[in-house]
């Protein structure tokens, strides 16, 4: 036993588990750079292992103490240093497995008592009868580690099991041409005054389109752009004149209204105060989703939900900062409800935000200071106290710490890091 004790909890050992921490954050740093901050949790941070190195770490620190009786008057100071240790341990530990972290978005005049969490969860609900269930879990999904997602939930004595198949972040949409089956697809460049976008529609939908309503479908629509699908043609009948003009500049030609023309790719279409460019026709088309380096867009994470002989493979659209969008399914008997992204914690108090000030650099845009002046509204206690936000001046209430994060486009919105 004491052998055991020399092996586990000697300088020895403490100078060898320092090295293995000190390598650890080192590469947690390079993955970090290269994968993100989700991939340095998941892979080193939050791992267990890697609390079980700090727990082995922490325990040493205590050992050695009173194997060296530095608690004593003369090695007081050494007592100190090696104390500190355990503190911010002790620290880390609470931060871990006690505190959470989010953001809350107030506009100038409303008040607010959620907050949106800063980890994203996977939530599960089931139904099935009178009998339910539910169950969320923290996830960390990355490109080197896009699995990470696994659960099991029982319902009425059946088992239904949850697994990430593919995590796609910023996850943009794609249509592309399957060698069967499918459904047909236009991909439109639009421009209606709000800048351009890349739109695509589905046969049998309609998608309103600035001020027009275009319908892409069999069946007419009165009123609306029409477009549809004759001998692999796709045919365009509109309500007002269409003014056609070809991208390399050719004379502008004119269709006259409630009279079918040719939808053609690589030309323009312009009706009212609304243009479009057909770029890409898919008879066959199906949805697919590629990583976006560029644009801020939400993450897809696809799940396969298995029961029994029964297996479906969900897409959940989300992301660590937004409430995922709920998806509906049903299996073996069961209705299920499912969600990816972070989710609304409720506070026991509110802050409504009385203005948001914004102050700039003397000949400048670049702002040189912002700050919210708030009202913290707590029923409980009957109080209702002001208070100014603003950098390095933080509210601190019942265990919350209010930090001023960023501002709205419009500066007519706060928000405040929680």
């Amino acid at each position: 036993m004491k052998r055991l004790k020399n092996i586990f909890f000697s300088m020895e050992t403490m100078g060898y588990l320092i090295l293995v921490f000190a390598a650890s954050i080192a590469t947690a740093t390079f993955i970090e750079n290269d994968f993100g901050t989700a991939a340095s949790k998941g892979m080193v941070y939050n791992s267990v292992w890697f609390e079980i190195l700090l727990l082995w770490l922490a325990a040493n620190l205590v050992v050695n103490i009173f194997r060296y009786k530095m608690y004593k008057r003369k090695k007081f100071t050494l007592f100190i240093f090696h104390f500190s240790f355990l503190i911010i341990l002790l620290g880390a530990a609470i931060t871990r497995y006690i505190s959470f972290e989010g953001s809350m978005h107030i506009r100038q005049g409303d008040t607010s008592n959620t907050l949106v969490s800063d980890q994203a969860y996977v939530r599960v609900w089931l139904n099935e009868g009178t009998d339910s269930a539910y169950k969320e879990k923290e996830v960390l999904l990355s490109t080197i580690r896009p699995t990470a997602y696994g659960t099991k939930v029982k319902l009425d004595n059946k088992k239904f099991r949850f697994k990430a198949v593919k995590y796609i972040p910023n996850a943009q949409k794609v249509i592309s041409q399957l060698p069967s089956g499918g459904d047909p697809y236009m991909v439109l460049v639009v421009s209606s005054g709000m800048g351009r976008q890349t739109v695509y529609i589905k046969y049998n939908s309609t998608q309103q389109l600035g001020s027009q309503l275009l319908n892409f479908s069999d069946k007419f629509a009165h009123g609306a752009v029409n477009v549809k699908l004759e001998d692999d043609r796709l045919m365009i009948t509109a309500p007002d004149t269409v003014f056609v003009m070809s991208m390399t500049g050719s004379p502008q030609n004119t269709l006259l209204p409630n009279l079918s023309n040719h939808l053609e790719t690589g030309k323009l279409y312009r009706i009212g105060n609304m243009s479009f460019v057909l770029t890409n026709f898919y008879k066959h088309g199906g949805v697919d989703y590629v990583p976006h380096k560029n644009a801020n867009l939400r993450d897809v994470l696809v799940v396969e939900v298995s029961s029994g002989d029964e297996r479906r493979q969900v897409m959940l659209h989300g992301g660590k900062g937004t409430i995922g969008n709920p998806v509906h399914l049903s299996l073996n008997g069961a209705e299920i409800t499912m969600t990816y992204g972070s989710k609304r914690i409720k506070l026991p108090f509110s802050l409504k935000l009385v203005e948001f000030q914004l102050e700039r650099y003397p000949g400048s845009k670049s702002p040189s200071s912002y700050a919210s002046e708030v009202i913290l509204i707590d029923p409980a206690k009957n109080l209702k106290q002001p208070y100014r936000i603003y950098m390095n001046h933080v509210l601190n209430y019942e265990g919350y710490r209010f930090f001023q994060s960023s501002y709205d486009g419009d500066e007519k919105g706060t928000i405040l890091s929680v």
